[in-house]
């Protein structure tokens, strides 16, 4: 908590920062639902997240499970190590999505929620899903907490 009684997430949700997140809100992405069991948001479809196939493209879908993924990696690091916005990030090291089935309606649902979280590596699971709620993709992503000073500098 900090002196006005609002946690990490809390102040998160606040962040300018996180709203006006030009890539985020580029893609269509909102938060639905954020606290330390993990993080819930949409990606509302537009044509641009279409492949030829006219199908949602599978990058549009790693980006929605990529940025949920990320910002509970980050919270859950700031909650744990005291540190502050300006002074923790988060970079990916790895993910994999497996694709079960195709995406119908105009909306993705994601839920990420952390699986195991460390001093240098946060593993979190996500499971995105459709208008129908059908499960349409889940995976694990890994990252890897930075300074987000020298991170930022190179």
């Amino acid at each position: 908590m900090d002196s006005c009684g609002k946690n990490v997430y809390e102040r998160f949700l606040e962040d300018a920062s996180w709203r006006s997140n030009p890539f985020a809100q580029h893609m269509g992405i909102e938060i639905l639902q954020l606290d330390e069991t993990g993080c819930t948001g949409v990606m509302n479809l537009r044509p641009f997240h279409l492949n030829p196939n006219h199908g949602v493209h599978g990058g549009a879908l790693y980006t929605l499970a990529d940025n949920l993924s990320g910002i509970v990696s980050l919270l859950w690091g700031l909650d744990h190590f005291g540190k502050t916005f300006e002074e923790l990030s988060v970079t990916t090291v790895t993910g994999g999505l497996n694709f079960l089935r195709p995406v119908h309606g105009s909306k993705v649902v994601g839920r990420a929620t952390p699986r195991k979280m460390g001093r240098s590596l946060a593993v979190v699971d996500v499971s995105l899903t459709d208008d129908r709620g059908q499960e349409c993709c889940s995976g694990t992503l890994t990252f890897y907490y930075v300074d987000r000073q020298r991170f930022v500098q190179g």
